[in-house]
């Protein structure tokens, strides 16, 4: 039953929108359609409430873009614009053409793609009127300048209202957004421009005169407003760029510090697998450096897994892994040279400790050494680094060999 309901007060809904009898606004008939959708419980005030708290920013946000451009439109703004890319045009067709469409998507990405077709279409209209052309290229030109204003509304998150719905909801930010959906919405101004110059470049004429239209400064209705508006209008891509600036500077730090987390996180667990498999055989153990007996993965090797391996510090302050084959017996030949890998940048000091029990003692505890050849019960490696905002857990590992 509530689903009948649903369906037909929106086909009710969409009827009287769409024919606007004896002048109905739009407003005044989505107005009715909500009253009417609470009287039949379609909806609930919860339900209402909901939705206010997902969109009321959004909803505000875009309110305060269409004022900016009415504001601007009041002043003359769009005019003048619209007087400046005809002459630009230079009394080429295919220019005005084009230049049209490039300004319907300028304004689109920046007042909204509702601004640009209510408020520059009938500006493009009446200008282009005036070149006195045929009624198939006035619609040509009108179509560039209007239709594009919808299909290229994808760059900012400012553009469209979908756009700053969809991107509030899911937490996206003005920069990632834009990063994204900029070559996207350059994609659609040459598709659309594409699109509309196959359907229309019969009637597109050769050349046009633009003597007979006024020049772009008698447009300006308010000269001190314009001038003010100009201003404002500044302040704002300011604060745009400024915030683009701000959320790549963020965006680089936090990608900086999740690339360093996740490397520490990496070389965490190459640690401790290296430390698990810890074998007897390693020399001494030392404060400053953990010298193993341990086996790489097998698909790290083509022939014996087990190593010598070292964990130091060199004297760029890096935190590097040495190690070679493991010699069984006395060695006959030199050793070969060891490999080395640097696991991590930036280390100020590494401390080592092992767990384990000295002769004639009762209990084992942490020692800054260790005897050789043995494999303690436990490992604990401390690390500090030069940037002292960067914060590393002890590590502590144990020998499966001890356990």
């Amino acid at each position: 039953m509530t689903v009948g309901l649903a369906v037909g007060l929106f086909v009710v809904v969409l009827v009287l929108i769409i024919t606007q009898p004896r002048g109905l606004s739009i407003g005044w008939t989505a107005l009715g359609g909500a009253v009417v959708a609470l009287v039949l419980g379609i909806v609930s005030w919860p339900n209402v409430g909901t939705v206010v708290g997902i969109v009321w920013d959004a909803t505000l946000t875009f309110v305060a873009v269409i004022l900016i451009s009415l504001i601007l439109d009041a002043v003359g703004f769009f005019e003048w614009s619209a007087l400046h890319m005809i002459r630009f045009a230079r009394g080429n067709g295919l220019r005005l053409f084009l230049l049209l469409g490039v300004l319907g998507a300028l304004v689109a990405m920046l007042f909204a793609n509702d601004g640009a077709a209510l408020i520059l279409t009938p500006i493009v209209y009446e200008q282009v009127k005036a070149l006195k052309l045929r009624p198939t290229a006035i619609l040509a030109f009108v179509m560039a300048g209007g239709f594009i204003a919808d299909s290229t509304s994808l760059p900012l998150v400012v553009s469209n209202l979908v756009n700053i719905v969809s991107a509030d909801f899911f937490h996206i930010g003005f920069l990632s957004y834009a990063m994204r959906m900029v070559p996207v919405d350059l994609v659609a101004v040459a598709a659309s421009l594409g699109a509309l110059y196959l359907y229309f470049h019969r009637d597109l004429p050769l050349s046009v005169t633009v003597q007979d239209l006024k020049a772009p400064r008698e447009a300006i209705r308010y000269p001190r407003l314009f001038r003010v508006s100009g201003v404002v209008l500044g302040l704002l891509l300011a604060g745009w760029a400024s915030a683009t600036h701000f959320a790549l500077s963020a965006y680089g730090r936090q990608s900086a510090v999740l690339a360093d987390a996740g490397r520490r996180a990496a070389v965490s667990r190459a640690l401790r697998r290296l430390i698990a498999q810890a074998e007897p055989g390693a020399p001494a153990g030392a404060p400053h450096a953990l010298r193993l007996v341990t086996r790489l993965p097998l698909a790290a090797t083509t022939g014996d897994p087990t190593i010598d391996a070292t964990i130091r510090l060199d004297r760029s302050h890096d935190l590097i892994l040495a190690w070679r084959p493991h010699p069984w017996g006395q060695p006959l030949a030199p050793l070969p040279r060891p490999n080395v890998r640097i696991l991590l940048h930036g280390v100020s000091a590494l401390d080592v400790a092992y767990w384990w029990q000295k002769p004639n003692t009762d209990h084992p505890a942490w020692y800054p050494t260790s005897p050789s050849g043995t494999v303690p019960r436990l490992i604990r490696l401390t690390l500090r680094f030069t940037d002292r905002n960067r914060i590393w857990p002890a590590l502590i590992a144990a020998p499966m060999t001890s356990r």
